[in-house]
């Protein structure tokens, strides 16, 4: 785990529990009134969204530092989808073969 992905999990998880201990004033005041603070709401609210949104860059960090799935991926992706050309492939020279379709000119 690098210190990227431990700052955001920290900062992830932290923020989420602010989000959630935020959740209890907003509560009170709900079960007292039908009208709370807009500031209080967007409190609980951005706190919420953004925790999983570090969480799921520090997961990213992790995904793309670990290029040991790219080769399965190919594996699985070519037939289904029929590009089994240089768009999945690994970056080559345009004079390795492959040869480009051909743009269609429609007249009028």
């Amino acid at each position: 785990m690098t210190t990227a992905q431990k700052i955001l999990a920290v900062y992830g998880v932290v923020i989420l529990g602010y989000g959630f201990g935020i959740g209890v004033p907003l509560a009170l005041a709900r079960s007292s009134s039908a009208l709370v603070s807009r500031h209080l709401v967007t409190t609980h609210l951005s706190a919420l969204m953004q925790g999983p949104i570090h969480l799921g860059l520090g997961w990213a960090i992790g995904a793309v530092g670990s290029w040991l799935w790219v080769r399965p991926a190919k594996r699985w992706v070519a037939p289904r989808t029929g590009c089994a050309g240089p768009m999945i492939s690994s970056p080559r020279s345009l004079s390795d073969g492959v040869s480009m379709p051909r743009a269609h000119h429609f007249s009028s």
